[in-house]
């Protein structure tokens, strides 16, 4: 894959992280100086000609190195099965990587319900596959926390207290878990003061540091925090349709059908388990499974419910 080939790509990536980690105050945060640096996606794609490389990008949820790592390995995987070329391509919010998608400066996307709909809504995305948890299903939880020695045991004490959630486009992170708090009584308006990280590590650790009483993050993420006794977790959600990889609707069939059907074949757990890269920390550490528009109608309501797709 060309972005591990390069190191001249890989260099620039790594400057961008740096200036993303570097920001404190969310994901709409930005260093002037740095992003114009950075401003032009040329920097990090290698070309988006179709006939020559795809590009991937993806929502952002734990720390930005080691995603970069996790999927680049993942992307050898499908260069072996597909004889393609892919890049991937660092989005700098939920938004941007909608955005790329939507615009065809990325050819595919791993990202959540919530982004899709939203990327599906304004542009016309397409969602090729849905993710599997080791179990094999393809749905999760989100995760309301608290730090590990806070009093709040529920939801309906966090009224008049600060929360911290990912991204307005995750659906883990923002989505499920605002529906969550309504349930129990708690509307945005009953918080004292609520803010957006970015992405869940970020939301993780505003908690574990202080900066607010609770969060919501994905569970995956929430179950590992609390196995290693730093965070508390209050309140799990109801279950919902797994991230997945979507699509842009110019993606010319055969390529699609090529990698779709590689998608269906990756085994993560089996036969393709060696050379992957903290697999596990994903949302799909199963694998994949075909997706069915049906999938998403219940997070579709709630976000329509909320007016999260459309201009929001």
């Amino acid at each position: 894959m060309k972005v591990f080939k390069n190191f001249a790509v890989v260099f620039a990536i790594f400057l961008f992280f740096v200036a993303v980690l570097s920001c404190e105050k969310g994901e709409e945060s930005r260093k002037v100086d740095l992003d114009k640096r950075v401003s032009d996606v040329s920097q990090l794609v290698k070309t988006t000609d179709m006939g020559k490389s795809l590009t991937f990008c993806f929502d952002r949820r734990i720390d930005p190195s080691e995603e970069i790592k996790i999927y680049g390995v993942f992307l050898d995987y499908l260069e072996k099965e597909t004889g393609l070329d892919f890049t991937l391509l660092f989005s700098k919010s939920y938004q941007e990587a909608i955005e790329n998608i939507g615009a065809g400066k990325a050819q595919f996307a791993i990202m959540g319900g919530l982004s899709f709909l939203k990327a599906q809504h304004d542009y016309g995305v397409r969602m090729l596959v849905k993710g599997l948890g080791q179990n094999k299903k393809g749905d999760y939880q989100a995760a309301i926390i608290v730090e590990k020695n806070s009093p709040i045991k529920q939801l309906c004490q966090l009224k008049g207290c600060c929360f911290a959630f990912g991204s307005k486009h995750s659906t883990q992170g923002y989505l499920i878990p605002r529906y969550m708090l309504e349930k129990e009584g708690v509307l945005l308006g009953d918080l004292n003061k609520y803010f957006f990280t970015g992405s869940h590590w970020n939301c993780a650790r505003a908690v574990i540091k202080g900066d607010a009483l609770a969060g919501g993050i994905q569970d995956a993420l929430a179950f590992r925090l609390e196995k290693d006794g730093v965070i508390r977790i209050i309140a799990l959600s109801d279950y919902h349709p797994r991230s997945g990889i979507a699509v842009n609707k110019n993606v010319p069939e055969e390529i699609v059908d090529k990698v779709k059907t590689a998608l269906l074949r990756f085994d993560p757990a089996g036969k393709h388990k060696d050379g992957l890269i903290n697999w596990d920390k994903t949302e799909m550490l199963g694998g994949f499974t075909d997706f069915k528009p049906q999938n998403y109608d219940v997070l579709k309501k709630i976000a329509e419910k909320y007016r999260l797709l459309g201009d929001s």
